[in-house]
């Protein structure tokens, strides 16, 4: 934005690999004091930007098709460059998002598969099929629940949080609520954390 900075998949990308490096780099460090065999990726979606808005169209590096397959490809490569240094790499990869959706609006009957965001899954999931120690699971679902550690967290995209003035405070404290009322009545196991993408700053 007028030359004060750029963006594209090339710097994408390179980005990318140097926070894997610092996500190494930090792993590397802690065991000197703790044993670390096992990694947990967990994906919330918005991995294209998608067609969702007319400017994405016109301003897009590549088309749909090409995003989901280059995204996989990214990923893969990611998740790839980190199997070596550990026991066992988990993958727990959410297809419901917005970005990569078909539609105009959110899709609630099938809106897991009906998206971009399933073809990057499961194209990353077949480019890592030669790695044993990786396992993949694919989540086509809205929100699914995951244990890491004997924590449990569940696992969002986050467009279906009330937003307000950019930032979800309120909707995310309604949400946790929600969740927590629900699954109570439905005897459903209980979380410990929401994990969530979608918003485009930080929250914590």
């Amino acid at each position: 934005i007028e030359g004060f900075n750029a963006f594209n998949p090339d710097i994408l990308r390179k980005r990318l690999l140097n926070n894997v490096k610092d996500q190494l780099d930090w792993v590397d460090l802690h065991r000197k004091s703790y044993s670390i065999d096992v990694s947990r990726d967990l994906v919330t979606g918005d991995l294209i930007s998608g067609g969702i808005h007319q400017e994405l169209l016109v301003t897009n590096a590549y088309p749909e098709p090409v995003q989901a397959i280059k995204a996989g490809e990214l990923l893969a490569e990611v998740i790839a460059m980190k199997s070596p240094w550990f026991e066992k790499v988990i993958v727990d990869f959410l297809t419901v998002d917005n970005h990569s959706r078909l539609t105009k609006k959110n899709q609630a009957s099938e809106g897991g598969i009906n998206t971009w965001n399933y073809v990057v899954g499961f194209y990353a999931k077949e480019r890592l099929r030669d790695l044993k120690n990786v396992e993949f699971n694919v989540h086509e679902v809205l929100q699914q629940l995951v244990d890491v550690g004997g924590r449990r967290y569940l696992l969002m995209h986050g467009h279906q949080i009330q937003g307000w003035a950019g930032l979800p405070w309120y909707g995310l404290q309604r949400r946790v609520g929600k969740e927590a009322i629900k699954r109570m009545r439905r005897r459903l196991s209980g979380f410990d954390k929401i994990v969530a993408g979608h918003f485009h700053t930080p929250l914590a």
